[in-house]
């Protein structure tokens, strides 16, 4: 029950639900997407060729950021956020453009942004409960993450290119909800500011109980 009254856990989750939503899609239409627009007869082995290599330099890059920057839930929003932001943009570019090569260019550095989130998030979702709900809350995370996002993204992107019979339009669509995961990420930088605050205080608090229990102790010896 309390993962539900976690704000930072929350966020951090409802954003992944759109992030894997996008991703999954990505993963499912885009060798089709790219055959249709930019006429890529080898889309399948370019689209799983760009994953792989952007996803392990994306990933490996955002834990290093991370660590460089001190290994806290803020930071880390602050990377999901920024990282999101980022990649949607570049994606959002790519889909925009007619030529090949400066798709593949633009899409590519947009999926190296959108992995940099990777080693982030799952911080975020280890180290925002306690040491004892950990499992529960990855187990909790991988559940809700992928029910309500990749797993629901392929036919609901089926049925919006019913609706516009534009692939363009569609992946355009698609792209742009990512901005809701980078919305959510946003908002968890100040709800982890107001974490930090409070738990600073009550440490204080803590500190100040402890002293003075202290200096009793030795006043009455």
């Amino acid at each position: 029950m309390k993962l539900i009254f976690n704000k930072n856990f929350l966020l951090n989750n409802l954003g992944l639900i759109f992030y894997t939503f996008v991703l999954g899609a990505y993963s499912f239409w885009g060798p089709k997407a790219g055959y249709v627009l930019y006429e890529m007869n080898n889309a399948d082995n370019i689209f799983g060729g760009m994953t792989l290599l952007c996803g392990v330099v994306g990933t490996l890059f955002g834990g290093w950021i991370l660590s460089y920057t001190g290994n806290s839930i803020n930071y880390a929003f602050k990377i999901q956020s920024f990282s999101t932001y980022l990649g949607t943009f570049l994606c959002l570019g790519a889909f925009f453009t007619t030529n090949r090569i400066l798709f593949i260019g633009l899409f590519g550095m947009g999926e190296v942004a959108l992995f940099v989130v990777q080693g982030a998030t799952y911080y975020t979702s280890l180290h925002c409960v306690p040491p004892h709900t950990k499992s529960t809350a990855m187990f909790v995370s991988q559940l809700i993450i992928h029910t309500l996002g990749d797993v629901i993204s392929f036919p609901l992107v089926g049925h919006i290119l019913d609706w516009t019979h534009n692939w363009r339009t569609t992946c355009i669509i698609l792209t742009s909800v990512l901005f809701v995961a980078a919305i959510c990420w946003t908002i968890g930088i100040f709800v982890s500011k107001e974490n930090i605050t409070e738990e600073s205080m009550e440490s204080t608090s803590e500190g100040q109980i402890t002293s003075s229990s202290s200096s009793v102790s030795l006043v009455n010896l």
